[in-house]
């Protein structure tokens, strides 16, 4: 993803642009460039290639990191970020990265989950469109406090929904959000802990956005 990403900064910064400037710039191969650019038409990109190089028309409607650096101002919380176009599940991919010691705030993002799942093992449908996405958080706090997470986050939710979209979002105990008596966004807290010390805490985020019954 780190080259798809570089490759669509390239083009935004530029009208037109040679397979060969991209090429020597990241420091991979024109065919490289090429597969890439395909790569970005199919996930919807409008590239235009001509002799003379590629220029990009319109931007495909993608969670990309470089759209979500410049909107989030925070100082922990999705500083760096993870980008899937497909994965089994954000929480999984989490825990794995905050294994291998990614730092607090890590944020990761998946367009379509295959394997979502909510409290109690509930399988959670994640088709493309909605928002899902887990963060990963390193709080000074016990084991047994680690769900309360999961209720500030819904309470977050909640705000935003209510704040921002004037929509009449409800908290359920104790963390799902509701729209008109419909759940729309379920919080899943995960973590990993020995006796009373909390080596991490996943919190995992779906909201059924942009999406119809059909999807379900």
């Amino acid at each position: 993803m780190e080259s798809l990403s570089k490759i669509i900064e390239i083009l935004r910064n530029q009208k037109e642009v040679s397979g060969e400037e991209m090429a020597s710039e990241l420091g991979i191969s024109r065919t490289s460039v090429w597969k890439n650019i395909n790569r970005l038409k199919g996930k919807g990109f409008n590239i235009i290639s001509s002799r003379r190089g590629y220029r990009m028309i319109e931007e495909a409607d993608l969670l990309l990191p470089y759209r979500l650096r410049g909107l989030i101002n925070t100082k922990i919380i999705g500083r760096h970020i993870e980008y899937f176009a497909h994965c089994d599940s954000s929480n999984n991919i989490a825990k794995k990265l905050a294994r291998e010691g990614l730092k607090e705030g890590t944020l990761i993002i998946c367009e379509e989950q295959e394997a979502g799942r909510g409290r109690l093992e509930r399988k959670w449908i994640s088709p493309r469109g909605g928002l899902w996405f887990s963060v990963i958080l390193k709080p000074s706090m016990t084991p047994v406090e680690a769900p309360g997470l999961g209720f500030l986050t819904s309470l977050s939710v909640v705000k935003t929904l209510r704040r921002r979209y004037g929509l009449e979002a409800s908290l359920k105990w104790p963390n799902d959000v509701l729209i008109n008596g419909k759940k729309v966004c379920g919080v899943l807290v995960e973590v990993e802990a020995e006796m009373d010390i909390l080596h991490f805490a996943v919190v995992g985020v779906g909201l059924d956005a942009n999406l119809s019954i059909k999807d379900f």
